[in-house]
């Protein structure tokens, strides 16, 4: 509209009976339309971008997460056979301390006996 609409006006001609309406021609509608649809795919593409990043964060949270619990599991692992390792060594050293006094007990039992051969050594040469 080039002069200031009415009511009346705008119905007969099928116009916008805005004040601002006298400012917008085609030419303006038409680039109103281009910058609309380029800081819209300006968007879109920060959209899509800031997604994409999102997504590989996640990614590598995830990613990050599994090695954790892969070494943790080693770790589990690594120490349960350190425990089983010590428990053989404890089972060595039991059986070596029982051989060790199963040993001691044979020597006393031999010390033993030869003392009492020699208490009846002796008493027989007491004796003649």
């Amino acid at each position: 509209m080039t002069a200031p609409g009415t009511l009346e006006l705008a119905q007969i001609a099928c116009c916008n009976p805005a004040p601002l309406a006298r400012y917008i021609n085609v030419e303006l509608f038409g680039r109103m339309l281009t910058y609309g649809a380029i800081v819209a795919s300006g968007l879109g593409f920060w959209r899509y971008d800031m997604i994409k990043r999102e997504r590989a964060a996640r990614i590598a949270a995830e990613n990050r997460a599994i090695a954790i619990q892969q070494q943790a599991a080693a770790d589990r692992l690594q120490a349960a056979e350190e425990l089983l390792q010590i428990a053989e060594e404890r089972r060595q050293i039991a059986e070596e301390r029982r051989q060790t006094a199963e040993e001691r007990r044979q020597t006393a039992e031999t010390h033993l006996q030869l003392m009492v051969i020699s208490n009846k050594l002796a008493a027989l040469l007491r004796n003649r």
